[in-house]
């Protein structure tokens, strides 16, 4: 055949999402037996999940997260953090 071969990525600009970029980051948390929480946040920044996560998280709460740097300072803001 003489076509190109197909491309197989994603629309859109790479790299993590921004509201300018209209893809916004979102932080969901869910408790263990209870609530979901969603956030939609204008970046994603330790200066921005930090007032969201220190209204919704009780101190020595155990958080599992994946590796992503930005939760590098949960176990400082009073949190148990374990990795997934």
């Amino acid at each position: 055949m003489d076509r190109p071969p197909r491309k197989r990525r994603l629309k859109g600009a790479p790299g993590r999402g921004t509201l300018e970029k209209d893809k916004p980051p979102v932080l969901g948390m869910i408790q263990r037996g209870g609530q979901v929480i969603i956030n939609m946040l204008s970046n994603v920044k330790k200066a921005t999940i930090k007032p969201f996560i220190k209204k919704h998280v009780a101190p020595q709460s155990q958080i599992y997260t994946d590796e992503y740097n930005i939760y590098d300072d949960l176990e400082s803001w009073g949190s148990q953090l374990r990795m997934s």
